[in-house]
């Protein structure tokens, strides 16, 4: 993937309808993005689906990109997750609900395509890895499953508070990961 700056100076062109620059940012970005999608749906069209429409959405709103400091893949995952969460809530709530939706094929990521993949920061599966495998558990439910607070309270049988600051040291401690 291309360094940090690279991307937001992609996301800047965007700001300003640069087409070339949406397909140089999708030709960076769109695979982990597309994980992210499929993780969320578990399924391959459904997740092709929801990565255009975020590419939309980023074309629409790159503009309102916050480039004091965030980080340019952070916000690009985040219009991803939050797309495709919605579209599986949308299809949750239809009859038939989400019996209705089809199992994932079993895809999995050879280690050997991410240790050969460059990028700028270690891929957030290892960070994952590495901490405590209840804590990482809970940020794959919340952000991943888009659980929230009180189903995660529920499911570990702390107070809500308490999972409010769980995750939120985990993801400090998941940024210094990433960002170290």
């Amino acid at each position: 993937m291309k360094p940090r700056a690279s991307i937001a100076d992609l996301i800047a062109k965007v700001a300003q309808q640069d087409r070339a620059a949406l397909s140089a940012l999708y030709a960076a970005t769109a695979p982990q993005l597309f994980a992210i999608t499929l993780s969320i749906l578990k399924d391959t069209e459904a997740a092709e689906l929801v990565l255009q429409e975020a590419y939309v959405k980023i074309w629409h709103n790159a503009a309102h990109f916050p480039s004091d400091g965030y980080a340019p893949m952070t916000w690009l995952i985040t219009v991803a997750r939050n797309h495709a969460i919605d579209t599986l809530r949308a299809v949750q709530a239809q009859p038939g609900g989400p019996d209705d939706i089809p199992d994932a094929p079993d895809v999995t990521i050879s280690p050997h395509a991410v240790a050969d993949a460059p990028t700028e920061q270690p891929p957030i599966e290892a960070c994952l890895e590495a901490m405590e495998p209840d804590r990482a558990a809970a940020i794959r439910a919340a952000y991943v499953h888009g659980l929230g607070y009180e189903d995660l309270a529920r499911r570990y049988g702390r107070p809500t508070a308490a999972i409010e600051n769980w995750i939120r040291s985990s993801l400090l401690n998941l940024r210094e990961r990433l960002t170290s």
